[in-house]
């Protein structure tokens, strides 16, 4: 990532061989082929605590996951600033190693670094084995990036700048 300005890490997450659950990577790499500047795209089976290496250097992260489309109606983005437990942050039942939430504390134990982070949901409607989303995944990722590009920019002046 550049030394300089607004640093965002994208981390999408999931697995593509359970159907939707690969959301958060077609999401991840969608944002990727934009091009963004400073924006830095990571595309992962699951989240491990190596990824702190580089969460520590954003000075904001978006993380992309796939969510039960029972539990999340639409495209959920939420910050994740406040300490709260969050019932769908938490390692899911789909054999995610960790959450955004263990991650960031992590980081900031290890590197004394908390970036401004936001929680993605994109509502999956099949976890069957399986590659592919279904059409209804598949335009909810378009909504999800669409949406992740816009908070991008009303967030871009409260990044940190250089000296």
């Amino acid at each position: 990532m550049n030394e300089c300005g607004n640093r965002t890490l994208v981390i999408g997450w999931g697995n593509e061989l359970r159907s939707d659950d690969g959301a958060g990577r077609v999401a991840s790499r969608a944002l990727a082929g934009l091009g963004l500047p400073s924006v830095k795209v990571l595309d992962v089976h699951q989240l491990t605590p190596e990824l702190a290496e580089y969460i520590k250097d954003a000075d904001r992260v978006f993380f992309i996951d796939a969510c039960p489309a029972a539990e999340c109606t639409g495209v959920y983005l939420r910050a994740l600033q406040d300490r709260r437990d969050d019932a769908w942050v938490r390692p899911s039942a789909s054999g995610h190693a960790g959450s955004p939430r263990e991650l960031l504390r992590f980081t900031e134990e290890l590197f004394g670094a908390r970036p401004e982070a936001w929680l993605v949901a994109v509502p999956a409607h099949s976890f069957d084995i399986g590659e592919g989303l279904t059409p209804e995944t598949r335009r909810a990722v378009e909504q999800a990036v669409e949406q992740v590009q816009i908070l991008m920019q009303h967030t871009e002046g409260a990044s940190h700048e250089c000296a």
